[in-house]
């Protein structure tokens, strides 16, 4: 009977792991997701962002998410549930090699449609806990005109609002990489002065 050392340090395990790897890694990446064109879509709203000619609302609906964009400029929260009319589209790949893919960035996000409304109604108001929470937040930071855009980015996250500049600014002094860490030891700070 072989060691399970002699075993572990042949060639064929080496080769048979190199080929399940290959063939699972393959098949994983190649899996084409069936996207049909749609004319409507129903589902509650996960993330806002405001563009210069749209409204980017990112929606889930039913175990998938979209991109809806739209220029119906009514009040959305997060958690409303909608129903949209319009025409569907493939986000386009880069039209240069080795530049920005907008498809792949989407498809990271698992999204593979992006949604051009034509027609939007809300359908409900009701939020549940979570997204009632998150508007609070968003209200409350909103409120100050002034530095909202960077309380947003240093909060929640979001950098959406900032300039690029300031962005590559930020990034480049790690101040958006290093505030989640800060405001989270000053909040264990907090607690542990007020027991």
């Amino acid at each position: 009977m072989k060691k399970l050392k002699t075993i572990l340090q042949s060639n064929i395990i080496l080769i048979i792991l190199t080929v399940i790897t290959i063939v699972y890694l393959s098949f994983y990446y190649n899996t084409k997701k069936n996207i049909e064109e749609k004319n409507k879509i129903d589902g509650i709203i996960e993330k806002i962002d405001i563009t210069d000619n749209y409204i980017n609302l990112y929606i889930k609906s039913n175990k998938e998410k979209y991109l809806l964009k739209t220029k119906e400029n009514k009040e959305y929260k997060l958690g409303y549930k909608i129903e949209s009319y319009g025409k569907s589209e493939i986000p386009q790949k880069n039209t240069i090699p080795n530049l920005f893919n907008y498809q792949n960035y989407l498809k990271s996000k698992k999204i593979y449609q992006i949604f051009y409304a034509e027609k939007l109604n809300i359908k409900s108001k009701k939020i549940n806990y979570f997204y009632k929470i998150k508007n609070k937040i968003y209200e409350k930071i909103d409120s100050y005109k002034n530095t909202n855009k960077y309380l947003r980015t240093f909060i929640l996250g979001d950098n959406s609002l900032i300039e690029d500049n300031v962005q590559e600014s930020f990034s480049n002094n790690g101040i958006i990489r290093n505030a989640y860490k800060y405001i989270f030891f000053y909040f264990i700070f907090f607690i542990k002065q007020n027991i």
